[in-house]
């Protein structure tokens, strides 16, 4: 559905900008004419109307800067650690971190595969090779 919307805005839009858009052209230029009259150059926005003639007339830079930014900002990103946290990350010296060496040695499967899938693994890939 939110797929079908999208879709039809972004052909409806152009078609209704062909229709309506010199209505608000007429606007914008209204506006633009009464804010002359009053001597006022550029009304409220004139920093950043400023600020998109600095990145038109140097897109380049603009760019470069924008991605050293977003890349500065994205950093602590690459320390994140996903996943859940077991007694195995726990100190060596502590009981739990000891109880989990214990189970992990003496339990196939404990910390991965058991052995049972194992097997199973083993069978079907023996199957296959024989066919």
């Amino acid at each position: 559905m939110r797929y079908t919307l999208t879709a039809m805005n972004a052909h409806d839009l152009p078609a209704l900008l062909a229709l309506f858009g010199e209505r608000f052209a007429r606007q914008f230029r209204a506006k633009a004419e009464k804010r002359a009259a009053k001597g006022k150059e550029l009304g409220g926005g004139a920093r950043w109307r400023r600020w998109a003639g600095l990145v038109q007339r140097r897109p380049l830079v603009s760019l470069v800067l924008a991605v050293a930014a977003l890349g500065a900002l994205s950093a602590p990103a690459l320390d994140l650690r996903l996943g859940f946290a077991d007694a195995g990350n726990d100190a060596a010296k502590t009981t739990s971190r000891k109880a989990y060496d214990l189970l992990a040695d003496g339990s196939p499967g404990f910390n991965g595969r058991s052995s049972s899938s194992r097997r199973a693994t083993a069978r079907r890939a023996r199957r296959s090779r024989g066919r």
